[in-house]
């Protein structure tokens, strides 16, 4: 046998034909748009709890902190007029100084300095109930909307956390979560907890309830249900139980959860 009949023979392709080079590149396209945005998720929901879990962890540490020097919260001066501009002198004693490099600033000056930041409720379809007074930003970026409410006999500081501050979606249950500010009578402790009523103690359900039947007569009277769900859509309070059942699931985000 010659030589060339030789290497004829046993000679094998070298490359690859363009119709094989464009089935590889439709395949890896393929697998590129069923997976990349699988993980894009996975990753947004792993920074969720972490920011989630450092919010906790800033308040809850700024709490104890405030009570060695100022006492129980339970005996904290809160303001007895909701709204005014003792919320900022509370905040200016009981929280500022044991938030590192902290802002503070009014309602009014903080929509005056970013007037493009607005908020979405659970479900998206509008700002929802959020309301504050005072405003107060950390050195890392998260937001901190302070609320105090008087109601006939009962009062009570709500503490909004955008925890990844002026960058998008800021959307209840998404980024923006609610803190209950105020001790409640449980005692010293530093009680900073995640917004719940005393009607959630009796599982997880409770969280993820999404109100009345949409149009029913209890809908349009009764609107304030808290449940974390998008079916949650007359509930001037969609989304606040959001935060609770992140940390009632272990700290992470369900499958179920209304992402």
């Amino acid at each position: 046998m010659c030589y060339n009949s030789y290497m004829k023979k046993y000679s094998y392709k070298n490359g690859f034909t363009l119709a094989e080079v464009l089935i590889t590149l439709a395949v890896v396209g393929i697998v590129a748009v069923l997976t990349i945005p699988n993980l894009i998720t996975k990753y947004q929901k792993k920074q969720t709890v972490s920011g989630l879990r450092a919010a906790y962890s800033i308040l809850s540490n700024a709490a104890r902190l405030s009570e060695a020097e100022n006492g129980p919260m339970s005996t904290w001066d809160y303001p007895k007029i909701s709204g005014t501009e003792l919320m900022g002198v509370f905040i200016e004693k009981y929280y500022l100084p044991y938030l590192r490099s902290a802002k503070l600033m009014t309602r009014s000056e903080f929509k005056s300095m970013y007037p493009k930041y607005s908020v979405k409720n659970l479900s998206g379809t509008g700002e929802g109930h959020m309301i504050y007074h005072q405003v107060v930003i950390l050195s890392n970026g998260m937001i901190l909307f302070f609320n105090d409410v008087q109601y006939g006999t009962m009062s009570y500081l709500w503490i909004y956390v955008d925890i990844n501050g002026l960058a998008g979606p800021n959307r209840i249950g998404r980024d923006i979560f609610v803190f209950d500010g105020k001790s409640w009578g449980k005692g010293s402790n530093a009680y900073i907890s995640f917004w719940t009523s005393a009607g959630c103690m009796q599982g997880r359900a409770c969280f993820t309830q999404a109100g009345p039947i949409e149009g029913s007569e209890e809908a349009e009277n009764n609107r304030g249900y808290y449940g974390c769900s998008k079916d949650n859509k007359y509930g001037y309070y969609a989304g606040y139980y959001c935060g609770a059942l992140i940390r009632y699931d272990g700290w992470k985000i369900a499958d179920d959860y209304p992402w």
